[in-house]
């Protein structure tokens, strides 16, 4: 009765040392899969800064305007194009007073009252 004993606690003892192998193991492979995503998402932010950093430089008016007057063939504004509001000269069309006499296209949708 106690060698039965004995070799199932030897069975169990060598079942446990599997088992915690195996989780050793795949922890291990957890740990390493983990670092391989850190070290990806630190290079991902580093090419995000670098990116930024050179959607900065391309932005930058300076640089924008040489290219513009480069490429784009651009002339600077007059002071006599600048005028005012009032210099506009009025749409010819019908005289409409206020705006509820501006006529509006037929609406497909029924006018319904809220009860």
């Amino acid at each position: 009765m106690v060698r039965v004993f004995y070799i199932l606690c030897v069975s169990v003892l060598l079942a446990s040392a599997a088992f915690v192998y195996g989780v050793k193991y795949e922890v291990q492979g957890q740990m390493r899969q983990a670092s391989d995503l850190e070290r990806k998402i630190a290079k991902e932010r580093d090419s995000i800064a670098m990116l930024r950093a050179e959607w900065s430089h391309l932005n930058q008016p300076s640089r924008l305007q040489a290219l513009a007057q480069k490429h784009l063939n651009m002339k600077t504004m007059d002071v006599q194009q600048i005028g005012k509001l009032a210099d506009v000269p009025v749409r010819a069309g019908p005289n409409v007073a206020s705006v509820e006499q501006i006529p509006l296209p037929p609406s497909t949708i029924k006018n319904t009252k809220l009860q």
